[in-house]
């Protein structure tokens, strides 16, 4: 529903794929108009190649973020050794809270970013399935055939589309979540010494 909101527009505002697509008042408008015309099945197109998007851009955000940690965990290190914490060691600094954090953040981001930019292509087909009209005899685009459409009218390109959104929201999302995440964790943990 959200996907085709955002594609076709709201009433009087018109969509942003410039097609004859239905316009919508609001979104309970939108979830009648899909059920009378496709029925249930109507809200889980797109399913399987949310699915093919979703799983490797969380397999690749967790890989990345790891990856990312230990890069910056060396950088702060060879900062240490260069003097940069003044008479810190790098125990003394990585221990410190907002060093933790600014490594998490910093991780957290670069992670996004890179599976931002990986995944575009995969969401990029499947929001165009998600939002497009059923062909003749109620067929829903394949996830091939939007791929070879999309390349045939818009070259390879077509597929970064939305590219710098993706990015943004990737980034911005992972870090809110593994803040989270890493605070949950830390509560978690018992005291060593208790």
């Amino acid at each position: 529903v959200s996907q085709r909101l955002i594609v076709h527009g709201a009433k009087g505002r018109g969509g942003q794929d410039g097609s004859a697509s239905p316009q919508y008042r609001n979104g309970l408008q939108a979830v009648r108009m899909i059920a009378a015309s496709e029925g249930i099945r109507g809200f889980y197109r797109g399913l399987g190649p949310s699915l093919a998007t979703y799983m490797p851009a969380s397999a690749i955000w967790w890989s990345a973020y790891g990856a990312y940690q230990r890069l910056i965990w060396n950088a702060v290190e060879v900062w240490v050794d260069r003097g940069g914490a003044g008479q810190g060691s790098i125990e003394e600094v990585s221990a410190r809270g907002s060093t933790i954090a600014a490594v998490q953040t910093s991780a957290s981001v670069a992670a996004g970013l890179t599976s931002g930019v990986i995944t575009n292509p995969l969401d990029v087909i499947k929001t165009r399935i998600q939002v497009a009209h059923t062909g003749r005899g109620g067929q829903v685009p394949t996830f091939m055939g939007v791929f070879r459409d999309l390349v045939r009218h818009d070259g390879v390109a077509g597929l970064m589309r939305g590219v710098v959104p993706k990015m943004a929201n990737t980034a911005l999302w992972s870090t809110c979540m593994v803040s989270v995440y890493e605070f949950l964790k830390r509560l978690a943990m018992k005291d060593p010494t208790a």
